[in-house]
């Protein structure tokens, strides 16, 4: 019964521990990540300018500097020292500091090792190309046209007329081949359309690729189109091409990369920029770039028409080791070659890793927990504040007309989340701007909270425009700690210290207490012994009240185990009084219950000793 007792109270312990780091951490998933940089750490590395329009290079890593330079959104640098926020840059025959804050780090930029002659080829250079001399004549790889979106009626969406003679031709000739889809997307859907079509020619003709998938997007048609309908179609084509396990680029004119796209969709993908000049030595596009299209005109031995002459193709210079990157990364089809295990660092037990348990986004806080790296036993957790979003630079987003107040706005840098928006006064109105008044003017319409964003609008002054208003985002409060809520510990369980916030009941801090030990108090007898049978000793714990049992049987005197000539030497020596035990356990004999001499005990031991009872 004790022993059923004992497994109960460790089982209602375990449950206890459970639920209740569980319900701290409320984790839908445990999910475990090491904890590398604080999320404000800079280091040295390539990273892209993001803002509304530039961002200041400056003398020295402060806002008190002297400017040296504006560099465009997208624009790409190096960044070789870092000084808190700042990163130092070479640009333009310039060095100075950036604020690293209004950038974005690009951990997987591909460094430009290598200078490749590439050459990209479609139906425009016919059909009878002959591979083995144009990879005698210099050139490295090839960028074939796999299909096209017509102009006419419906835009169908065909394969190229050369693209399989062509595919087979080069990769005979053992040059590396990437596809390119000359792309006329209307819309996301058009793009995403575009994109399956490539999966299913890649696919059903079992189309090894050793360079990027690139969406090749410059029709003028779409030149009324916004930068964000460009982007989105690009960024759409790419996700299709990337969930089918290729390695997707984009591939259009530099004045497009520049005012077309979002630069924000380019990282972790290839570029390939064109841009036709005879006296440039590279290309002026000052983003990031792996290939670039020179010429569309040079001259390439075994290209030839049907009267035996050269004709025209695009020439290029790729500057990265696609074939290498594509296969050691896995992607095309490629198996990931696997990385040689590193030995597990031997661990001393108390040994404890900050790990953070749920990542912290812009909508919702994040935990990291410290855990003891033998037990994995969670013994402390902290809340981890939400991110913080980053301002960019005022920006008209509607011009004013005639007839109609336009705007200009402040949007995150990094979430495209709209900050502020602030009215400008139509053309006819007289005005340069509206008067809004002071700070004091600022009234609250929605009230942020520890959990959710609010908004607050004033008013503009001007006569006749009292309903004319700017806004601006408040951000949601920072939480504050309300008093400890203590649990303390027992010798069966753990106690806690639970802090929340004192506005929306969030766990801000949990720290495990650990248990205490027991306390037990002297041995008594719980069940008599007998010669037949054992007795039970008991002794209990002055914490928590439990018991703690041992057998032990008449007449063993030395407790240890056995009763032999040593336990009724012992009996001897307590009747003379030459010994005196610090506890002696109740000892009855058979018949006299209490009531024997130790000089009989010590009779009935040796008896029993030397088995003649």
């Amino acid at each position: 019964m004790q022993k059923m007792k004992r497994i109960a109270l460790k089982y209602i312990r375990f449950l206890i521990c459970f639920v209740l780091v569980f319900s701290v951490l409320a984790l839908p998933q445990l999910q475990i990540l090491s904890i590398t940089a604080n999320a404000q750490e800079y280091i040295p590395g390539v990273y892209t300018v993001k803002v509304s329009t530039t961002l200041r290079l400056r003398s020295e890593p402060n806002t008190s500097a002297t400017v040296l330079d504006n560099l465009p959104n997208g624009t790409v640098v190096r960044v070789t020292q870092v000084s808190g926020g700042w990163g130092y840059i070479k640009h333009d025959g310039k060095s100075g500091w950036i604020s690293l804050e209004y950038t974005l780090f690009n951990g997987n930029v591909l460094p430009h090792t290598v200078k490749r002659k590439v050459i990209d080829v479609s139906h425009h250079q016919g059909g009878n190309i002959d591979w083995k001399k144009v990879k005698a004549d210099g050139v490295q790889a090839a960028i074939i046209r796999l299909g096209v979106r017509g102009y006419g009626s419906g835009n169908p969406i065909k394969l190229d007329d050369y693209f399989l003679k062509n595919y087979k031709g080069a990769t005979d000739a053992g040059l590396p081949v990437g596809v390119y889809f000359y792309g006329i997307p209307y819309s996301v859907q058009d793009a995403i359309d575009e994109a399956n079509f490539v999966i299913n020619v890649l696919k059903n003709n079992k189309i090894v690729l050793e360079y990027p998938v690139y969406f090749d997007i410059e029709y003028e048609g779409l030149n009324s189109y916004s930068k964000e309908a460009w982007s989105a179609a690009s960024d759409a084509f790419m996700k299709k091409i990337e969930e089918a396990g290729y390695y997707a680029g984009l591939y259009t004119g530099r004045w497009n990369m520049e005012n077309k796209i979002d630069p924000s969709i380019l990282v972790g993908r290839g570029v390939w920029v064109a841009e036709y000049n005879s006296s440039l030595t590279e290309t002026t596009y000052k983003g990031r770039y792996e290939m670039w299209q020179y010429s569309e005109s040079g001259r390439v031995n075994g290209i030839y028409n049907s009267k035996g002459e050269l004709v025209d193709v695009d020439m290029n210079w790729c500057y990265v080791d696609y074939p290498t990157f594509i296969k050691n990364n896995g992607y095309n089809g490629f198996e990931k070659p696997e990385e040689p295990e590193e030995p597990e660092e031997p661990q001393t037990p108390g040994d404890t890793e900050w790990r953070v348990i749920i990542e912290p986004t812009y909508e919702s806080d994040g935990q990291r927990a410290l855990i003891d790296k033998v037990t994995e036993k969670i013994l402390k957790t902290e809340l981890i504040p939400r991110l913080r979003y980053r301002p960019g630079e005022m920006t008209v987003i509607q011009p004013p007309t005639e007839s109609e107040n336009g705007f200009k706005a402040i949007y995150c840098l990094d979430t495209n989340k709209l900050f502020s928006k602030t009215p400008i006064p139509k053309t006819s109105s007289g005005l340069t701007e509206f008067d809004f008044g002071t700070e004091s003017d600022w009234q609250i319409y929605t009230p942020a909270s520890c959990q959710t964003e609010g908004w607050r609008r004033r008013y503009a002054k001007n006569p006749g425009y009292e309903n004319v208003y700017e806004e601006e985002l408040i951000e949601a409060l920072p939480h504050e700690p309300g008093e400890a809520n203590t649990t303390d510990p027992d010798c069966e369980h753990e106690g806690s210290i639970l802090i929340k916030c004192k506005h929306c009941e969030t766990v801000l801090q949990y720290t495990s207490i650990s248990t205490v030990e027991h306390s037990y108090g002297e041995w008594e007898v719980k069940t008599k012994a007998t010669r037949a049978k054992d007795g039970t000793l008991v002794r209990v714990c002055e914490v928590c009240g439990g018991e703690n049992t041992k057998p032990y049987k008449l007449y063993d005197l030395n407790e240890d185990g056995k009763v032999d000539a040593s336990d009724a030497r012992f009996a001897l020596r307590f009747g003379a009084r030459l010994d005196i035990p610090d506890k002696l356990y109740e000892i009855i004999s058979d018949d006299g219950a209490g009531k024997s001499t130790w000089t009989s005990i010590a009779r009935s031991i040796l008896r029993i000793a030397a088995k003649l009872d």
